[in-house]
């Protein structure tokens, strides 16, 4: 077997790629050094963030030189994963190296890769870590959330960047340049975060805290600088503004661009919107009762705690208020928490989870199945959903492509939870946090801990990244690299 020249051109481009993402990478590391103007005393960890910062950018300059002045690249099939998985694993790796000057190792990429995915999960003592170690965390969330692939455009500047955005677990297309929608989507991140900062500060936040919370909020990450997350605060107010920015978080971006030109009518008629509304609708009353019976908490602070842990739920986002315990609630809510998870934000947001869209089509096509029974073999039935601004038909390419997802998604969970019990834990509690990892929201029943063991924490670490990127894109790039492997092998055994 000959390994061809387009064979060898798919190396360059692959390499070529992942130098810009290296370069990307490299100045994001950097960022935080931003924070010694204000916090000058912390001088003395600058190196820990130069070594990767530079080092990135040097290597990131060197593998450009592939694809540097050429035209007209095409990746070749599956390059697109191989590249937004590498580059992620790249990411996870070079951002934890300023960690690991306190942590070990396991400990460095599991806080990283937490922050990148936007899981919130974190075994540190946050209030003791440095401004700048804590700032580096916020700019992670900060790029995870709106997609690393997004921000890359406006370097590739083509339809490959699309690819490589859509390949991250994205779809949305604002506008027909592709520039444009990089930039809307960049704007209405960044306006929702400002904003949010504003207001935490008129109530009562400092400025760094502001910050952390609301660029967490907004990438629903949900990691909080305070132990007692939001609930630090015992602020109604910061409470709602914090909601707030969790449902925009957690709502399409297309959908948001649409909202924002004032077709209200259009966003409240989308279906995911109509679902999400229902969901909410049916859970908050119920875990308001559940609280209200089980713990001890009076009628309205059932309801106050009910609804912002739902919402954090099922955003993906993972603040907590009232200094909740999860691991304290009765089975009954742990359950519906889960449910809650599961379900996850809307597609093309910075939520993680299966999908509002994707549950909602699941239930639409159960019902279809049934309908379909009644009516004769020799009528085509034709099946609908609503979309941002048209009904759309639903093929059953798309129908067979949810329910796949959907089935691959609680395969992995049920075996990422077993390997987890084999260290111990009851299989709920590692159900729970199984879940949370892959669904990128941060709520634990306390196995992720200082103390966990190492396993227990890479075992987190690979179900956040394949939450992250919805699981398919993870499998691509591997099989593709596995037949890269095997082409290599041959070629030189020939």
């Amino acid at each position: 077997m000959i390994m061809n020249k387009k064979s060898l051109e798919g190396y360059k481009i692959i390499f070529g790629y992942l130098g810009i993402f290296l370069i990307f990478t490299g100045v994001i590391n950097l960022i935080p050094l931003l924070m010694l103007i204000f916090f000058p005393e912390e001088y003395t960890q600058a190196w820990h963030f130069l070594i990767p910062g530079i080092g990135s950018i040097g290597l990131g300059l060197l593998l450009y030189q592939f694809i540097k002045g050429k035209t007209n690249i095409t990746t070749l099939k599956n390059q697109d994963a191989i590249i937004v998985t590498i580059s992620w694993i790249l990411c996870m790796f070079i951002s934890a190296i300023p960690y690991t000057f306190e942590y070990s190792f396991s400990q460095s990429v599991f806080e990283t890769t937490s922050a990148l995915s936007t899981t919130g999960f974190s075994i540190l003592n946050l209030e003791s870590l440095s401004k700048i170690l804590t700032f580096h965390r916020v700019i992670l969330s900060f790029v995870g959330g709106i997609g690393v692939m997004l921000i890359m455009l406006v370097f590739l500047r083509d339809k490959r960047g699309m690819r490589l955005y859509s390949s991250e677990g994205h779809n949305d297309k604002l506008l027909p340049n592709l520039i444009n929608s990089s930039k809307a989507i960049l704007k209405i991140y960044c306006g929702y975060i400002i904003g949010g900062i504003i207001l935490y500060i008129i109530l009562g936040m400092n400025w760094f805290d502001s910050i952390c919370h609301s660029v967490n909020a907004v990438a629903t990450s949900g990691f909080s600088n305070k132990v007692g997350s939001i609930g630090y605060y015992d602020n109604i107010g910061i409470e709602i503004v914090t909601i707030i920015l969790m449902l925009l978080g957690s709502i399409n971006f297309l959908v948001q661009f649409l909202l924002i030109k004032g077709k209200w009518k259009n966003f409240f008629k989308y279906c995911e919107t109509k679902a999400m509304t229902v969901i909410y609708a049916i859970f908050i009353p119920i875990i308001a009762f559940l609280l209200f019976k089980t713990a001890d908490l009076s009628l309205s602070q059932s309801f106050r705690s009910a609804a912002f842990h739902t919402i954090s739920a099922m955003t993906s986002t993972g603040f907590s208020i009232m200094n909740t315990n999860i691991p304290a609630l009765s089975g009954s809510i742990i359950l519906l928490l889960i449910i809650l998870m599961l379900i996850g934000g809307g597609a093309s947001s910075t939520s993680g989870g299966i999908k509002v869209y994707r549950i909602h089509l699941m239930i639409k096509d159960f019902f279809w199945n049934i309908k379909d029974k009644f009516i004769s073999k020799n009528v085509v039935s034709l099946h609908f959903v609503q979309k941002a601004e048209e009904t759309v038909a639903v093929d059953n390419e798309e129908r067979d492509s949810v329910k796949f997802f959907i089935l691959l998604y609680l395969f992995v969970a049920i075996v990422l939870t077993l390997l987890l019990s084999l260290y111990g834990y009851d299989v709920l509690s590692c159900l729970f946090d199984v879940i949370s990892s892959m669904g990128n929201i941060g709520f634990s029943m306390g196995i992720f801990n200082p103390l966990s063991p190492n396993g227990v924490l890479w075992i987190s670490t690979i179900a956040m990244l394949l939450g992250r990127l919805e699981i398919i894109v993870v499998m691509m790039a591997i099989v593709q690299i596995g037949k890269k492997i095997k082409d290599t092998i041959q070629y030189k055994k020939n």
